[in-house]
């Protein structure tokens, strides 16, 4: 097996482990917002559970109980690419899984990694998966979510593209290869995954490309069951099923907005729970036209 791109030790835990708050101990100076394992988890996704079993089956259990046994076999946990029209979970959904593994995680964009300044957007990208090293070696591994991939990894050699861009997809392949050795897993989310460089989806790199879609009518149900789950709520199974029939088209983001603005309703009138009256009136100002 090739040398990582940057030394370090050998994790020997089974088990999934807890950020501390701070993320104190390690030995660099962090220049970008690591942030302590979230709380949210796999089970706060509604629906897709055959997602979730997936991700359980090659993601949490290699790198937490059985962890030791797949490092035995020669098992490496594949990087991630989560694509689908805007507001189907996908960013949601990679969080959750930082919670699920209970690693420390940083969120990134193109705007927090590029930089107007020759080889700084390069040098940017050498210090994010160096961070991600250092906080993998002290607490088992870290996770880095590359929010709206397609502007940080586009196609090289584009009319659109300058110089740099192409170094930056460069650079960022290279570490892409490696993130097994050093201990860090790579999610990136996309509404355009036909812009992506190719060499980022190959194996090797991106190995695990998971496609989300507008919920079905039984998904829709989870949703708005997992919404309203912790909040007072009068409304029956059958008037949920109604309600979930109404919206066909509703994204898992437009589900949500509908569940808080049906809780505001109830609050503003003094309600003692969530009526179906209160989640109809969400709909009617919130979904239109599928929206």
């Amino acid at each position: 097996m090739s040398s990582p791109l940057f030394s370090t030790s050998e994790d020997e835990s089974t088990s999934v482990g807890k950020a501390d708050e701070n993320l104190s101990g390690t030995d660099v100076e962090l220049s970008f917002p690591w942030q302590p394992a979230p709380e949210r988890t796999l089970d706060d996704v509604g629906g897709m559970g055959a997602l979730k079993d997936e991700l359980r089956r090659s993601i949490v259990r290699p790198l937490g109980p059985k962890r030791e046994q797949y490092d035995q076999f020669g098992v490496d946990v594949p990087n991630l690419l989560f694509a689908g029209p805007p507001g189907t979970g996908k960013t949601y959904s990679a969080v959750a899984l930082a919670g699920e593994l209970g690693y420390p995680y940083v969120m990134m964009t193109a705007g927090r990694l590029k930089s107007r300044w020759v080889n700084e957007s390069t040098d940017n990208v050498q210090r994010l998966f160096r961070e991600a090293a250092t906080i993998g070696e002290k607490h088992g591994h870290a996770v880095i979510i590359a929010d709206e991939l397609d502007t940080l990894v586009p196609r090289r050699g584009g009319d659109n593209n300058h110089q740099e861009d192409d170094k930056v997809v460069t650079e960022l392949l290279a570490y892409l290869e490696r993130c097994h050795e050093n201990n860090t897993l790579f999610i990136g989310t996309t509404n355009r995954p036909d812009d992506l460089d190719p060499a980022a989806v190959r194996n090797g790199r991106i190995d695990r490309k998971f496609r989300f879609t507008l919920p079905n009518k039984p998904t829709r149900v989870a949703i708005l069951e997992q919404q309203l789950e912790e909040r007072p709520v009068h409304v029956s199974e059958a008037e949920l099923s109604r309600l979930a029939e109404e919206i066909e088209g509703a994204s898992a983001a437009a589900l949500t907005t509908i569940v808080d603005e049906a809780a505001r309703n109830a609050v503003e009138q003094g309600a003692a729970a969530i009526s179906p009256t209160h989640l109809e009136e969400a709909v009617a100002k919130h979904f239109v036209d599928g929206n």
